[in-house]
């Protein structure tokens, strides 16, 4: 089930700024988005595997639907660092936004 015993597994979850001068561009494009979303799902399902809990589980004890978990997982969920927040508690990881 869930992670149990005296020791602590920690990770980071990164979130990196590129180092640019600030100027207008364009939009970023939806396929820019989506492997962004992609990436952070594949990272949160990779800590939630890692922990040894099922979508289902997961979903419990966050007081969500199964589905949300799936949705963030594939990267079809618009996540919000509140919810980030909620998965970096449960899932006993860190994240940050660094600069490149």
């Amino acid at each position: 089930m869930g992670f149990t015993g005296s020791y602590q597994i920690s990770y980071c979850f990164t979130l990196e700024m590129k180092n640019t001068v600030m100027t207008k561009k364009a939009r970023p494009t939806d396929e820019h988005i989506r492997k962004y979303r992609e990436e952070i799902g594949e990272t949160i399902r990779s800590f939630r595997e890692k922990r040894g809990y099922s979508q289902d589980e997961l979903a419990e004890i966050m007081d969500v639907h199964r589905s949300t978990i799936s949705k963030v997982e594939t990267g079809k969920f618009s996540i919000t660092v509140d919810y980030l927040t909620r998965f970096a508690w449960y899932l006993d990881f860190k994240f940050s936004v660094i600069e490149k």
